[in-house]
């Protein structure tokens, strides 16, 4: 994270954010999305980021913490948190 930049850098590529400045990112269990969040305290939309295409493709609304829940037959099959753990 490089929030003086306003830029998430993943390995040998960069993501320009679509401005103001981030202070964590997350994904999504598959890894298929980021969640760059704003500011601390930020009411701003948080960005959806396809990781493939490196482009916006949502945004959705602020929150303290994105925690993300799959179901299967109304049953919960995996749950991810936003340090990513076991994944």
């Amino acid at each position: 994270m490089d929030s003086t930049n306003s830029y998430i850098h993943v390995f040998n590529a960069s993501i320009a954010l679509s401005g103001g400045t981030s202070h964590w990112v997350s994904f999504s269990i598959d890894g298929r999305f980021a969640y760059p969040a704003g500011p601390q305290g930020t009411t701003k939309p948080v960005d959806v980021i396809d990781t493939q295409t490196k482009r916006k493709v949502a945004s959705i609304p602020a929150s303290r913490n994105i925690v993300e829940v799959d179901f299967d037959g109304g049953k919960v099959v995996k749950v991810g948190k936003q340090f990513g753990i076991g994944r």
